[in-house]
């Protein structure tokens, strides 16, 4: 029963989500109508379109990731590799937003103003810092990974 009902929360929450993502980008496609057909071209609209679009994406890995893993799934994570994986993939996406986000960021400070690239490079730091924090989770759990075995054994 309370399996039912965990599994209907996180369904409605991945739902919300992904219809926030949706929206977001959908918004992202009308700003750049608009800037188009305006004959208005702006290098600062493009990049904040951009940059909307980049978090619309990563909104929406953050509710296909609730969906499958904790809606679709049957089961718990049983296996240390099942669970490196998966927070892999989770960590991964965020990195990346992270990086898109900094780099649009340099961007934009480059574009508008130059004193300001200190806020953009510091996400971009951000994103090596989770890079490197999943490095080193990988490497502590692929040694866990392979204690288990071997007393398994």
């Amino acid at each position: 029963m309370t399996f039912f009902i965990s599994a209907g929360i996180y369904f409605l929450a991945s739902l919300a989500l992904i219809f926030a993502s949706l929206l977001m980008i959908f918004r992202s496609l009308y700003d750049l109508y608009v800037i188009i057909a305006v004959d208005r071209v702006v290098t600062k609209d493009i990049i904040d379109s951009i940059s909307f679009t980049i978090v619309a994406i990563a909104v929406f890995d953050v509710g296909r990731y609730i969906l499958e893993k904790e809606v679709q799934r049957h089961k718990e994570l049983t296996s240390f590799a099942e669970v490196r994986k998966t927070l892999t993939r989770f960590m991964v996406a965020i990195a990346v937003a992270l990086s898109l986000e900094g780099l649009v960021g340099v961007f934009d400070a480059a574009v508008k103003d130059a004193t300001k690239l200190i806020y953009p490079v510091a996400v971009v730091f951000c994103a090596v810092v989770v890079m490197l924090g999943l490095a080193l989770y990988q490497r502590i759990s692929v040694d866990v990974e392979r204690s288990a075995d071997s007393d398994d054994n």
